[in-house]
């Protein structure tokens, strides 16, 4: 039986973990971090988007997930399945298990690209870890090559979350307001062929990152300003 308060057909194709949190959790913890964001219709209503935010805190996934209408599936480090409750937990999003060292393995590109496939959104924090504060790393060239496989559209986002969960923090500091400023998406001119030119890889996610850092900039003067956005 579907539920009319979805706004989007995807969510029928979620783990029923992953509508369980979205439903129960969605609303207190936007108000918790108070998530102010924008750019929330720059997601397509239906289709395959990859969507490449930078990563400052543990929460970026969790605010955007609450900024998001539709669900999302990210490839998150192999390191946290080992935990048997935080892989449980992760397997029950639907989360997929990457490589982190490597830069994004073959079979995580592949699993990526068959969800992207289905006309789903896949999620790539492309610098591979945590940054701190207003920095952005190099990206890794994962986004590039899901968007050459499938030719879905890249979307940016600015996530400004560093204030709400420092990176030594046990806790977040609840009351700290998120900013979450998601771009346009991006359709680059690529072939499947083209995964395997580095060179082009290199500079599409250089691209993509340098969208990010722009949008990141963009929310931290925001998030210092105290400007209101939703």
């Amino acid at each position: 039986m579907r539920l009319v308060r979805w706004p989007t057909p995807d969510w029928y194709n979620t783990p029923a973990g992953y509508r369980f949190i979205k439903a129960g959790l969605g609303k207190p913890i936007e108000l918790l971090a108070r998530i102010q964001y924008k750019g929330e219709n720059n997601i397509p209503d239906t289709g395959a988007v990859i969507l490449a935010p930078n990563h400052l805190t543990w929460a970026d996934p969790i605010v955007l997930g609450v900024a998001l209408k539709r669900p999302a599936f990210y490839l998150a480090k192999e390191g946290l399945f080992r935990n048997p409750a935080l892989g449980w937990f992760l397997d029950t999003m639907g989360q997929i298990k990457v490589e982190r060292v490597t830069g994004g393995n073959d079979p995580a590109i592949e699993t990526a690209a068959s969800v992207a496939e289905q006309g789903l959104i896949i999620g790539v924090f492309p610098e591979g870890t945590r940054s701190r504060g207003d920095k952005v790393k190099r990206g890794k060239t994962g986004v590039a090559r899901i968007a050459a496989r499938t030719g879905a559209p890249v979307v940016p986002v600015g996530l400004a979350t560093y204030d709400f969960w420092p990176r030594n923090a046990a806790l977040p500091h609840l009351g700290r307001s998120v900013y979450v400023n998601i771009g346009k998406p991006v359709r680059f001119d690529l072939k499947p062929a083209d995964e395997h030119d580095r060179d082009k890889m290199r500079a599409i996610t250089d691209d993509v990152m340098a969208r990010v850092k722009a949008l990141l900039d963009e929310a931290l003067a925001a998030q210092r300003a105290n400007v209101k956005w939703r």
